[in-house]
């Protein structure tokens, strides 16, 4: 099989993101922002927290970001920010793939990916691409499922998502874990949304089956990349 035949190949078997978007919607992107301490406009109520970032827009790249509902929320919260996914959703989203990014190094300061690196088909290569683009003191900020143990689904999804299979992965690919959440009850919310509404795909029924018998949660993630100064 020659190269071009192969990314294809690659690109059908594989999508960016579960069939059917991923949990807590754009609440958990916002989520994600604060958990990193990134800088986030502040709302009519006064809650929201903002880090002290310049006037410079930090740079930001949103991996499998499908029809580009969180590259609209965080331009609309000062970042220059753009996404790339295998199957681009909308105008604001590149057809790129996030295991061989086509950027520079060290060009970003931010880094998203809510619910893609476990089914892009590549989670270490994933990894050490955000890795690598990342400026040194950049922030990885994901969201994604997990399981309490080892599981048949491993082969699909890229390897070993146990909770301790995932901070091995984010140490291999050079990240600093500054923190990591269990929040399976988005999980369970998003499941039980899915069949309510009627929307769930049957890839992702039958993801939903396997998963209930491995004991699937959801985390979210902030890492960073070495010691430095970020602009996020």
């Amino acid at each position: 099989m020659n190269g071009e035949a192969k990314a294809k190949t690659q690109k059908k078997e594989h999508k960016t993101c579960l069939p059917g978007g991923h949990p807590g919607g754009i609440s958990l992107t916002e989520r994600l922002l604060k958990m990193g301490q990134c800088r986030i406009r502040e709302q009519e109520t006064g809650n929201a927290q903002i880090s002290d970032a310049g006037s410079e827009s930090p740079r930001a790249l949103d991996l499998g970001a499908g029809d580009g509902t969180a590259v609209r929320f965080l331009r609309e919260n000062g970042y220059d920010a753009e996404g790339i996914d295998l199957f681009p959703g909308s105008e604001e989203v590149r057809e790129q793939d996030m295991r061989s990014l086509r950027c520079r190094d060290e060009s970003y300061d931010l880094c998203l990916a809510e619910c893609s690196l476990s089914s892009c088909g590549g989670r270490a290569e994933a990894l050490r691409e955000a890795h690598r683009i990342l400026r040194p003191g950049g922030k990885f900020l994901l969201s994604d499922v997990f399981f309490q143990k080892r599981t048949d689904l491993e082969p699909l999804l890229g390897g070993d998502l146990t909770w301790e299979g995932w901070r091995k992965a984010f140490a291999d690919a050079g990240f600093r874990i500054c923190s990591m959440e269990d929040e399976s009850i988005l999980w369970k919310d998003f499941f039980l949304e899915s069949l309510w509404k009627g929307n769930a795909e049957e890839t992702l029924l039958d993801f939903f089956r396997s998963a209930g018998k491995t004991g699937c949660g959801y985390f979210l993630a902030c890492l960073e990349k070495g010691e430095g100064n970020g602009t996020v």
